[in-house]
């Protein structure tokens, strides 16, 4: 039986793989623990996948896949920037303190958890970030609540993030996605909302059983 020859490169591909997704890790790590921009932490990880696939490959490769990258995430750099303009607009004009003075006037201690979580499904999927949704909606709705509910409510908040990023068309998430796999927005959207029944439903029963007590 005739055997494949394989390179010894490709030996050496695979073995020392796993030090690309570690660096950009590092990097983030040592940006937090340092307190530099996050994106300091990840131009370091790209530095180091830029050395590992020099080492492999000719720089024509490297120069072709970055501009390959940016040709195909500039539309998501576009929707992140649209959102952060939505979101900065929205405190300026009133939006925001708005709907956390409507969340405020309808919280009892018997609808606390539900109304953390419905708040935050709505307001991640009307600006398509669970991050953004728990930065505004946080604050204000933790320092409401009794201390004994601080808990069961942030785990609504972030359980609400979560479900509402999955269920919006303006998520990052889906744009990310959509890039990463070659599907449409539309296709994405789809997969994603069929994913975000089930953690809306364990969510749904778990806050359930919390405020029966």
């Amino acid at each position: 039986m005739a055997q494949t020859h394989v390179e010894p490169s490709a030996f050496h591909n695979q073995k020392y793989a796993w030090t690309v997704p570690l660096s950009l890790l590092a990097g983030i790590v040592l940006a937090l623990s340092m307190k530099w921009p996050i994106y300091l932490g990840i131009l370091i990880g790209y530095l180091w996948s830029t050395a590992y696939t020099k080492a492999n490959h000719s720089w024509g490769k490297v120069f072709r896949g970055t501009w390959s990258g940016i040709l195909n995430m500039w539309k998501v750099c576009v929707v992140l920037l649209l959102v952060g303009l939505i979101v900065a607009l929205w405190m300026v004009s009133g939006t925001i303190p708005f709907l956390t003075d409507v969340g405020s006037t309808l919280i009892r201690s018997s609808n606390i958890i539900w109304i953390t979580f419905l708040l935050s499904i709505g307001l991640s999927m009307l600006i398509g970030s669970s991050i953004a949704t728990w930065g505004i909606l946080g604050p204000p709705l933790l320092a409401l609540t009794p201390p004994h509910w601080s808990a069961i409510v942030a785990g609504a908040l972030v359980s609400g993030g979560m479900v509402g990023d999955r269920s919006s068309p303006m998520s990052t998430s889906v744009m990310v996605m959509s890039k990463a796999a070659d599907m449409s927005p539309t296709q994405t959207l789809h997969q994603l909302l069929r994913t975000a029944i089930m953690p809306f439903l364990l969510s749904a029963i778990v806050f359930s059983c919390s405020t029966s007590r």
